[in-house]
């Protein structure tokens, strides 16, 4: 399922593009960018609310990611994710907790 989403990230993405993921190891093996401030997204930052859905919309309208891998099972629990990726459509359900969204144009 790794090398399924890095293949996907790898055809829809070039090196310039960032991706936001809750598995850093996306950003790593697919050899892509990601937002500083979503580095690291842990199920403590969501309980503690050191990251929102307001900052997440914030993050997505300043840098414009092409992508967002749910892959972690840890950004689907951010309240309001659903509302938060208005932007962006479902490009690939690997499972039914491994999502990939594409940036609508």
């Amino acid at each position: 399922q790794q090398q399924q989403a890095v293949g996907i990230i790898n055809r829809y993405t070039d090196k310039n593009d960032y991706i936001v993921t809750d598995d850093f190891s996306l950003v790593v093996n697919s050899n892509r960018k990601t937002i500083p401030e979503l580095t690291e997204i842990s199920m403590v930052r969501i309980a503690s609310r050191q990251l929102t859905s307001t900052m997440l919309v914030k993050y997505l309208n300043k840098y414009k990611p092409k992508i967002i891998a749910t892959f972690a099972d840890r950004l689907e629990y951010l309240p309001g994710f659903e509302d938060t990726i208005y932007n962006y459509r479902l490009l690939k359900e690997i499972d039914r907790r491994k999502k990939i969204y594409i940036r609508k144009k």
